[in-house]
């Protein structure tokens, strides 16, 4: 129903002389007009291949479903891409298109529509907050919707779109039924949440020593040049791929060294001060 890419117009929807054409944008498109006539074009072409001659045209109507998280800043209009030109240029030769759009995460804030409304639950569901609220969504669809072939078809959109956008190592089998979408997550929620909060915890550490090494480095680096000067670029590398223990090394030689080798010696082969008495 909705795939997730914007490549590539949706078939056009015909009731009643009334041509329907759907497009998804998951990003914004600063030349969606432009496209949006070829599409209406196409479809008006199909339409007369299909009819008989001397029928009348449909009247377009062209939807752009939106599902992007930052504000769509396109012209819906096409002639606002180009330039405001005066007589004599003839202004009936700039191409006038334009096209609804609907920005599915506005719509979840709309509270004039109805919480079983199906096209709400559509926005909601594209912008769940997670795996309990999306499971709570498809319930109502199911419990909302009895259109099978409809079901079937936002079945295929979850699986499709908004699945791979959960957590990773989230793999479903490919045509499930909604309600057999809604009932795995509802059955293996509980370890799939500990998975991905340990995944969390791991990423969260190992970012963490990242950081802590790179403070290392960066510390020695500049004590080094304090105290020798510029840094050459081998030893600037030789700072970048240590690991804490020989950078913790390196700060120790730093203190009684003479010369920025000494720093770097082994610290086998360093002569070991007298003591004294």
């Amino acid at each position: 129903m909705l795939p997730d890419h914007h490549t590539q117009a949706r078939p056009p929807y015909f009731h009643a002389g009334l041509l329907l054409g759907i497009e998804h944008q998951s990003q914004a498109d600063r030349h969606m007009a432009l496209r949006i006539g070829t599409y209406r074009h196409l479809q008006l072409e199909s339409f007369i291949q299909g009819h008989e001659s001397g029928s009348p045209l449909p009247l377009p109507m062209m939807l752009v479903l939106y599902s992007g998280k930052q504000t769509w800043n396109a012209p819906t209009r096409s002639q606002d891409l180009f330039p405001k030109l005066g007589p004599p240029w003839p202004a009936d030769h700039i191409p006038k298109q334009t096209y609804l759009l609907i920005d599915l995460k506005k719509q979840t804030l709309n509270h004039s529509l109805q919480p079983a409304n199906l096209f709400m639950l559509i926005c909601r569901i594209q912008h769940n907050q997670g795996l309990a609220h999306l499971n709570e969504l498809m319930q109502t669809v199911l419990d909302t919707c009895s259109d099978m072939t409809l079901l079937r078809d936002l079945a295929a959109w979850v699986n499709q779109a908004i699945l791979p956008r959960c957590p990773p190592n989230l793999d479903l089998p490919q045509h499930l039924h909604l309600k057999d979408i809604r009932a795995m997550l509802e059955d293996n929620s509980d370890s799939w949440l500990h998975q991905w909060e340990a995944q969390g915890i791991q990423k969260g550490l190992q970012k963490g020593l990242q950081k802590g090494l790179q403070a290392q480095q960066d510390t020695l680096a500049r004590l080094i040049r304090h105290k020798f000067g510029k840094l050459p670029n081998a030893r600037r590398q030789q700072l970048s791929t240590a690991n804490s223990r020989q950078l913790t090394a390196w700060s120790l030689q730093l203190l009684d060294a003479n010369t920025l080798d000494e720093v770097f010696q082994p610290s086998a082969s360093r002569p070991r001060k007298s003591s004294r008495n």
